[in-house]
């Protein structure tokens, strides 16, 4: 069985304190992304936030990620787990080695129309990021739409409600009744290491 990791939106901008859309909290995946990035036995898939100065989206939400910042680079943390050498396939996406950048200047990285075709192969696909109930959502709802049974690795994201919010809860227990697997790190890393 095939088996991808989607780290969804590990930016600066979203995970550094000085970040314009700091995700409070957030630092607290670092150890549990790098754990993931360094170990999971699987195709390592990442989107990206890729915003130009008068990006449309920018009218929801505050100017973020803008091309050619600090805060559109992936978090140092993890980022030297990324193959150095770039491909360019498109516009949209950059094939590294065992990496695969999406870029996307929208909530849902499904807007691309490449990256259905790209994941749908995969039998197993595990997700990890920010916002749980934004980006890492689209990513969840376009992965339902196409007919997986994503993983959703709920110590490797992070969410603007309170980790015990009856939001929360009732947000995981939504995608578990879709058909969603919540699931932890050391699962993912046990499912990924021990699926033929």
């Amino acid at each position: 069985m095939r088996s991808a990791i989607v780290f969804v939106d590990c930016q600066r901008d979203f995970m550094d304190k000085s970040g314009k859309l700091y995700v409070p909290g957030a630092e607290k995946i670092i150890e549990n992304l790098l754990n993931l990035a360094t170990h999971i036995r699987a195709t390592r898939h990442w989107t990206v936030d890729h915003h130009a100065n008068d990006d449309p989206e920018f009218a929801t939400y505050p100017p973020h990620c803008i091309i050619g910042t600090e805060g559109a680079e992936i978090i140092p943390e993890v980022h030297p787990c990324m193959s150095r050498e770039f491909i360019i396939n498109n516009t949209d996406i950059i094939s590294k080695n065992n990496d695969v950048v999406f870029r996307k200047n929208t909530v849902s990285v499904f807007d691309n129309g490449d990256v259905g075709e790209y994941v749908h192969f995969y039998d197993n696909v595990f997700v990890c990021g920010v916002v749980t109930e934004i980006c890492v959502k689209a990513m969840l709802d376009g992965l339902l739409d196409m007919g997986h049974k994503p993983f959703l690795i709920v110590d490797a994201c992070r969410s603007l409600w309170d980790e015990e919010s009856q939001e929360l809860r009732d947000f995981i227990g939504a995608y578990a009744l879709a058909g969603v697997k919540i699931i932890d790190t050391e699962s993912a890393l046990f499912i990924a290491e021990n699926t033929k």
